[in-house]
């Protein structure tokens, strides 16, 4: 990620916390975000005048997101860098989980999972140590489902992998009885 990606990042940050709407802003920048990147021909074209994105998003977003989150993504318009809006919402989404104080945990399993057993996860992967026991009670599931796990659940967060997942523990099985 580059300087100018993380520079548009820290500034919306900035004036998301001052405007008390960090979570807002990251959830709707998300959003918008991958909306936009979907129509990257139009959005990223040198061709089309700024006017005419910035006016079919305000059309589409006008009253779905907040004023701070268009406004935003109108400014990266007229200053010619809607291309980084997937790594700048990226960067953005990382910066407000450390301001926020939340866990953000990828979980891969082959069915959807309950309360419950989410609940139960975030104890055993505290207790594995993936992150400290004082932040249980911040701990966000991304579920990705993934059938080919056969059972179990691998779950990554902060570049670490633990990987629970059925068909793991049959190649492991696989591998010893050779």
């Amino acid at each position: 990620m580059s300087a100018v990606e993380s520079s548009w990042a820290h500034a919306l940050i900035r004036v998301a916390r001052e405007t008390g709407e960090l979570e807002r802003t990251a959830s709707e920048l998300e959003s918008v975000s991958k909306i936009v990147a979907g129509y990257k021909s139009f959005f990223f074209s040198p061709v089309v005048q700024t006017e005419e994105k910035t006016s079919l998003l305000t059309e589409i977003f006008g009253e779905e997101v907040s004023k701070l989150v268009l406004e935003f993504i109108c400014l990266m318009i007229r200053r010619r860098a809607v291309r980084l809006l997937p790594a700048v919402a990226e960067r953005f989404a990382q910066l407000a989980e450390q301001e926020l104080d939340v866990v953000k945990i990828i979980l891969r399993i082959p069915f959807q999972p309950d309360e419950q057993l989410l609940q139960k996860l975030s104890d055993k992967l505290a207790s594995l140590g993936m992150f400290p026991e004082s932040k249980k009670k911040n701990v966000e599931f991304e579920i990705v489902l993934d059938s080919s796990l056969l059972g179990g659940f691998t779950a990554e967060y902060n570049g670490r992998l633990i990987d629970q997942s059925l068909r793991t523990r049959i190649a492991e099985a696989g591998k010893n009885s050779l």
